[in-house]
């Protein structure tokens, strides 16, 4: 099998290490400390998704870098970073509204709140 190309991993706070860490440990229902196909076809099912066998095998494809047909933790994290990374860009978008909204306020802007609000 050819190598796969390698693309910079995304780097994870703590924060999302542990979400990883929690969500991999239920996936990983036999504690064998991997997620394999008929795991991860589970935990797709209880999220409420019908995942077909042949998508399965292509996720596990896409981030299985030592090719042994399941996902040990590193690949979990490798394959779900992305979406985490999506998942921040709006907590942090948020959080910077509330702190410019917060200036707004201290500095006498119209329509600004002290708790970060703004009224039209």
């Amino acid at each position: 099998m050819p190598p796969k190309s390698k693309k910079p991993k995304p780097k994870l706070s703590s924060e999302q290490q542990q979400e990883l860490k929690e969500a991999f440990e239920l996936f990983d229902v036999d504690g064998s400390g991997v997620i394999d196909e008929n795991e991860l076809k589970l935990a797709f099912k209880q999220l409420g998704f019908e995942a077909r066998k042949n998508d399965i095998q292509k996720m596990i494809k896409i981030a299985d870098e030592d090719n042994d047909g399941a996902l040990n933790f590193q690949e979990f994290c490798d394959l779900m970073a992305p979406n985490l990374r999506d998942k921040n860009t709006l907590a942090e978008a948020n959080k910077g509204f509330d702190l410019i909204a917060g200036r707004a306020a201290r500095n006498g802007v119209e329509g600004a709140t002290s708790d970060g609000n703004i009224r039209y």
